[in-house]
């Protein structure tokens, strides 16, 4: 009996034993998991945040704006949520969100800033004295993403953030009356790992509108040149024109030198510039390099006591056009000005109801920065002072076409005038004539015929011109480099084999449309042909879809 009772303990113990190695295995790999998956979610947007605190002549302005580096390109607007652990405590209470679900875009590695606006405003000075003295953690929610959860929601806690003092009394300090400030260039962190499953959902809301420009250059500002923005936002939407419509050559290879023609073309000086000299700098600057652009001011106008001008902007973007913005510092809609300022906007979107812009700032640090346009033309949480959209400077490529020579007119008969002296005078009685003998009968030799012009043989269009093109949300590709238009012989006839790429691709692939062609829709990876006869140069753009939002245009053009 004693051997048994001992031979049941020992099996019971080597149960218990299994029991518990089991579990702690379970537990192990549930925690590695979730140990792996939130370092993953955390990769998406590097291992820091920065906040950025603005001064004037060492006084704050009692403003900031928060900086995240997202590691992937989210070309699709997503809503960014910022809370900061102020007390900290360990938690994240309501109190403590600084942004709240702004729709924004991102581009890789490239900061993405937002205006900081607590519901207690003093949170914000609480926030700026603690992450001086000590480490202050922080929560990101990005939503709007394919492939975390059935949420879509990516949340990020990051062990630290970042206070830096950002002064601007030598970069932008315009006189009254005049529009200024320059940039200055911020080092982006180093690159974590990227979630390539990452993707922006397209937007639930039928009737939104989002636009981006990607690649849009942020120039930093040039030493003992202050208020300098207006030549910069221009400039930074030249450069982006000229490589995206391949005219780069015809800008001065020296890009500081027609930066200063352009700033002396728009009469900068140390104040700034004078918003009545932009549009004519801008046209004569255009006109003297003869740049294919067609330049346009547009005004912001209030119908039913609402500003239009988001909209413009919106409508400019989707045109293809890139867009300067000019910004009034006053303090209601119809106050007095005293300063302005110029941005490059790079991209728009109306999701969550927001009607929202994404800039590049040349008084702030590099990167893209997001704001609310409220109905009044006002940009909200700008961190210099009270400031609305006056008007905004918008250029669109013009297709470059050859003259042609126009056919010669048939010219009327043209009878030599009779000289006066050889007709005889009129009378009412015939003059005499003296008698003449029967001469003999002369001939007038006549020419002989040329003979007809033989025509010169022409060559024949070739029957197809076949071209193969990649496409992925970035552009159109052939033999592996970035190509924007294609040269075709008038006649004719087209054929374009278009393949969608597995990467960097929405997952509802492309759609094709344009130059009489029927809408071609197709999956990451796909292939589909468009065949045409091109009667007048046309074009062929590659849009999302579910949302239609517009991504490259690829022209085709006849010599």
């Amino acid at each position: 009996m004693r051997s048994n009772k001992g031979f049941s303990s020992l099996v019971i113990v080597i149960f218990f034993a299994l029991v518990a190695l089991v579990g702690y295995a379970v537990y192990q790999s549930q925690s590695d998991r979730g140990a792996n998956q939130k370092r993953e979610e955390s990769d998406l947007i590097g291992d820091k945040v920065s906040v950025y605190e603005f001064f004037e002549k060492e006084q704050s302005l009692n403003s900031a704006l928060v900086s995240v580096i997202v590691q992937t390109d989210l070309l699709s607007p997503a809503l960014f949520s910022v809370w900061f652990d102020i007390d900290g405590d360990g938690q994240f209470s309501p109190e403590e969100l600084g942004v709240s679900k702004v729709s924004a875009f991102a581009e890789k590695s490239l900061a993405s800033a937002f205006a900081m606006e607590f519901s207690d405003a003093e949170n914000l000075s609480k926030l700026l004295s603690a992450g001086r003295n000590s480490k202050v953690s922080a929560r990101v929610n990005i939503e709007g993403l394919a492939g975390l959860d059935d949420q879509h929601t990516a949340v990020m806690e990051l062990a630290e953030v970042e206070v830096k003092d950002w002064e601007i009394a030598e970069i932008f300090s315009p006189a009254e009356g005049h529009t200024g400030g320059v940039a200055g260039a911020v080092a982006g962190f180093a690159s974590g790992s990227i979630l390539e499953k990452l993707v922006p959902r397209a937007s639930a809301q039928g009737g939104s509108a989002e636009v981006f420009n990607k690649d849009v250059p942020d120039l930093g500002g040039r030493k003992g040149k202050p208020n300098e923005c207006v030549p910069l936002a221009l400039s930074n939407s030249l450069i982006w024109l000229s490589k995206k419509h391949k005219f780069e050559d015809k800008l001065p290879a020296d890009q500081d030198k027609w930066i200063d023609e352009l700033a002396a073309d728009v009469k900068w000086n140390k104040d700034g510039v004078k918003n009545e000299n932009i549009y004519g700098g801008k046209e004569a600057f255009t006109a003297r390099h003869e740049l294919p652009l067609e330049n346009k001011k547009i005004d912001n106008e209030y119908k039913n006591g609402e500003s239009d001008l988001w909209k413009k902007i919106l409508k400019e973007l989707q045109d293809g056009e890139d867009v300067e913005l000019i910004l009034d510092f006053k303090q209601s809609p119809r106050g007095k000005v005293t300063k302005g300022h110029a941005v490059t906007v790079v991209g728009a979107n109306d999701k969550d109801g927001k009607q929202n812009i994404t800039i590049h700032d040349p008084a702030t640090p590099e990167g893209n920065e997001t704001y609310e346009i409220d109905r009044n033309g006002q940009v909200k949480g700008y961190p210099f002072g009270k400031v609305y959209v006056a008007f905004i400077i918008s250029e669109s490529f013009k297709e470059i076409k050859q003259a042609t020579t126009p056919s010669e007119e048939k010219q009327p008969i043209q009878t030599p005038a009779q000289n006066p002296q050889d007709t005889p005078p009129v009378t009412s009685e015939p003059a005499p004539q003296p008698p003449v003998s029967n001469p003999p009968p002369t001939t007038t030799p006549q020419p002989e015929p040329e003979p007809d012009p033989q025509p010169q043989p022409q060559p024949e269009p070739p029957a197809i011109q076949e071209f193969f093109i990649e496409a992925d949300d970035q552009g159109f590709y052939e033999n592996g480099k970035d190509v924007n238009s294609l040269t075709v012989t008038a006649g004719a006839t087209v054929k374009i084999t278009f393949k969608v790429r597995a990467d960097n691709v929405y997952f509802g692939g492309l759609d094709f449309r344009g130059c009489s062609t029927q809408s071609l829709t197709v999956p990451p990876g796909g292939t589909t042909t468009a065949q045409f006869v091109p009667e007048q140069s046309c074009s062929i753009t590659s849009y999302w879809p579910t949302s239609g939002i517009q991504k490259d245009t690829l022209y085709i053009q006849l010599p």
